[in-house]
């Protein structure tokens, strides 16, 4: 719910001045664009413009700053600090930090993503959750069951392939003989819980002068996970829980993408997706170095069917005909994919757990809008998505061009229109028809870009809104 500004807050805007909100809440005037003293930073909780527009033209603070719209939910955040800012503000220059905290209590400040720090941990379970006011956590429950299945899930694969002959060494049965029994929900918990709260305390008292929302991906091996680099201590506790070791990585949330926000149709599903997977981590980074400039997110395929899964980092959910489509199969469901299910059942719109018909050929001649959901971004809507040509010319099915085709080899075709302006989705081949090509990188595939309906007014753009307001129900507090 939306908060009335203090007063001083409220006269600055009637009078269409520009001020910089310090943590005080004392408002005082901007310096000149672009220009903003270092020695500032440590003081200030957030960067606000009053009259509602950039603040700062210095490509320098290019999306750092929140939105005018973050004026109207200033809520307090745990006694040590007031937050000035809603979640999805970004973070001051000075004020950015990222740090590990471990069942030990020990605490340890790190540079780098999440990504790139599950790459050194042990293969293990891991989840992204999202402070709430900064002392509660969206969707604790579906963390905690998250991390207990896909530890099972892990483990159970393990055992597999522990029976083979080509199993890495420690991998094989007689290493599995003395596991104890897959932890439940509750063993789980009773160790991530006191860890999230003490990593959350001392992430605060480490940056005293951050007071937005923050991320914690908790890492989760167990005893006899294999591998060459020493699991963290284990205090008596763990022990009791199935030997299970937890880390968390704590960092600012992350702001949301600039819009338009573009995706790209490539890339096959990954192995046992209903396990969060820490070694899946890797695979993502490079994902990621392979996207083009201007992508967001990489849509997943399945190669098989053709059908369109999820993305490297987030679910997806296709509107066509006014209905959502999502795949329940194939696909790790992300604890925001959950909220965005019950938003559209409680406002009656038809949602089917498969993936949207026709493929790629779907997303050109059928899709109408389209969102993708994550911790960091919540619900989206999908502005334009990226499609080899060659995929679309091809039946339903046949998508050997959309997983073997490298985005970073993709010479961008783009079709201006589609849903949102009311034409037609359908694709035409040659150079014309409202077709711009685009050859900045040398490229073996051409790739038709395919607009969406985003608006508020679509329905992508309900859901996402729809998806927003629950957040608060839908967390726990730690603090």
């Amino acid at each position: 719910m939306s908060r009335a500004l203090p007063p001083l807050a409220a006269a600055a805007a009637a009078t269409g001045a520009r001020y910089v909100a310090t943590r005080g809440g004392r408002l005082v005037p901007r310096p000149s664009p672009g220009i903003l003293p270092r020695c500032w930073a440590p003081s200030l909780a957030s960067l606000i413009d009053i009259a509602g527009t950039d603040p700062f033209a210095s490509a320098s603070f290019a999306g750092r700053l929140p939105s005018s719209s973050s004026i109207a939910s200033l809520s307090p955040g745990p006694p040590r600090c007031r937050s000035l800012s809603s979640a999805s503000s970004s973070t001051p220059p000075a004020l950015e930090g990222t740090c590990v905290v471990r069942s030990d209590g020990s605490i340890e400040v790190v540079t780098g993503t999440s990504d790139e720090w599950l790459t050194t941990m042990p293969r293990g379970a891991y989840i992204n959750a999202r402070t709430f006011h900064r002392n509660a956590v969206f969707q604790f429950a579906f963390h905690m069951e998250k991390l207990a299945k896909s530890i099972t899930l892990m483990r159970e694969q393990e055992e597999e392939e522990g029976e083979a002959e080509t199993a890495p060494q420690g991998r094989r049965r007689p290493h599995h003989g003395s596991l104890t029994p897959p932890p439940t929900r509750a063993d789980v918990e009773s160790v991530v819980k006191p860890l999230m709260t003490s990593a959350l305390s001392l992430y605060y008292d480490a940056f005293p002068d951050y007071c937005g929302e923050v991320k914690l991906c908790v890492h989760v091996a167990w005893g006899a996970n294999p591998t060459d680099r020493a699991l963290p201590p284990m205090p008596p506790a763990v022990l009791a829980a199935h030997d299970l070791a937890a880390t968390c990585f704590v960092a600012p949330l992350a702001p949301p993408p600039p819009r338009p926000l573009v995706t790209i149709l490539d890339g096959a599903g990954r192995d046992n997706a209903a396990a969060k997977d820490s070694s899946w981590a890797a695979a993502r980074l490079k994902l990621k170095e392979d996207k083009p400039a201007e992508v967001h997110e990489m849509l997943l395929v399945d190669p098989t069917t053709g059908d369109v899964l999820e993305g490297a980092s987030s679910n997806v959910f296709a509107v066509v005909g006014g209905e959502v489509y999502t795949a329940e199969e194939g696909v790790l469901h992300g604890s925001v994919r959950d909220t965005v299910l019950a938003a559209c059942r409680d406002n009656g719109v038809t949602v089917h757990l498969r993936p949207a018909p026709g493929g790629a050929r779907g997303v050109v001649e059928g899709w109408e809008g389209a969102l993708i959901s994550s911790t960091s971004r919540l619900a989206m809507p999908v502005d334009a998505v990226l499609v080899p040509r060659t995929a679309i010319a091809n039946a339903p099915g046949s998508v050997g061009a959309v997983v073997l085709d490298s985005p970073s080899a993709a010479a961008s075709t783009s079709r201006q229109g589609g849903r949102g302006s009311g034409e037609s989705g359908s694709c035409r081949d040659g150079g014309g028809g409202g077709e711009d090509r685009d050859t900045g990188s040398a490229g073996r595939g051409e790739r038709v870009r395919v607009q969406l309906s985003a608006g508020p007014d679509s329905l992508a753009g309900k859901i996402a809104m729809w998806v927003e307001a629950k957040v608060g129900a839908a967390s726990v507090k730690l603090l």
